[in-house]
């Protein structure tokens, strides 16, 4: 794991006599704009066994992660549809939807549409992930591949703190524009990846 800190050869020298607290907050507000925007930060979690009569379950996630999106689910190894509970009745929980899913509300726990018909069955879900506010540093991963992008996203903010030594409009908007570009490129990456491995998994089906 790279920590905040870890950053600082990107960044401090467009900083001089910015706090590190004031920078490493920065930075993971950065981290976590970066993850949420390119869904770049993707796992397949550890299974969750089903337990007779219940629907509810937890994400097995650490306190210094979030879900920021469900992308797939499987149940006994069969695929679940992914819902959204705005998609679903007030009612759903005693009546049922006909077909079997998952769905969650505050992406820390979720529910199976349909009580499951045995104990024990491996639940699945493949999540994208973004920093928490108590993170202190993300992956060695995602640090080797993002680092300068996520830095520049945090230096564009702190350089536009008024009466700073370290105030830089300008080179604010600069950097800001490399962040952003840097956004749409892992985006469109991701979802050309995405697009190929779907594709080979509907052939090897077939």
């Amino acid at each position: 794991m790279k920590l905040w800190s870890d950053f600082y050869p990107y960044i401090t020298v467009y900083l001089p006599g910015c706090a590190y607290p004031v920078i490493d907050e920065q930075l993971r507000q950065s981290a976590i704009d970066f993850c949420e925007r390119t869904g770049v930060w993707r796992e397949w979690l550890d299974p969750v066994k089903t337990v007779a009569s219940t629907k509810q379950y937890d994400f097995d996630i650490l306190p210094t992660q979030e879900i920021v999106q469900v992308v797939q689910a499987t149940l006994d190894g069969e695929p679940l549809s992914i819902v959204s509970s705005d998609d679903l009745k007030a009612d759903w929980q005693s009546n049922e939807p006909s077909r079997q899913g998952l769905t969650t509300y505050d992406r820390r726990s979720f529910y199976l549409l349909q009580t499951p018909s045995a104990a024990g069955l491996d639940i699945v879900t493949n999540v994208s992930i973004k920093p928490s506010l108590t993170a202190t540093g993300i992956s060695d991963e995602l640090f080797a591949h993002y680092a300068r992008p996520i830095a520049f996203g945090a230096a564009s903010e702190l350089m536009l703190i008024p009466g700073q030594t370290f105030a830089n409009p300008s080179l604010s908007e600069n950097f800001r524009e490399r962040f952003n570009a840097a956004v749409a490129r892992t985006a469109i990456d991701k979802f050309r990846a995405d697009g190929r491995t779907a594709r080979r998994s509907r052939a090897s089906f077939f």
